[in-house]
């Protein structure tokens, strides 16, 4: 089981049409109190933690 926090489950819920890296850092700052460089920085580690957890395949 994986459990998300509330800029996880927003995200995931981003994933549901592809959307690029700076795509989804530019809705979660439309969403949230968050600069645009943290929020790429966050998206980032959010897509790769995925990844790593077989969760997500970039192709």
């Amino acid at each position: 089981m994986h459990q998300l926090d509330e800029v996880g489950s927003f995200l995931w819920g981003e994933l549901e049409a592809w959307r690029s890296a700076e795509n989804l850092a530019r809705a979660l700052c439309g969403e949230f109190d968050v600069d645009a460089a943290q929020a790429e920085k966050d998206v980032r580690a959010f897509l790769n933690a995925l990844e790593d957890r077989g969760l997500l395949s970039r192709e």
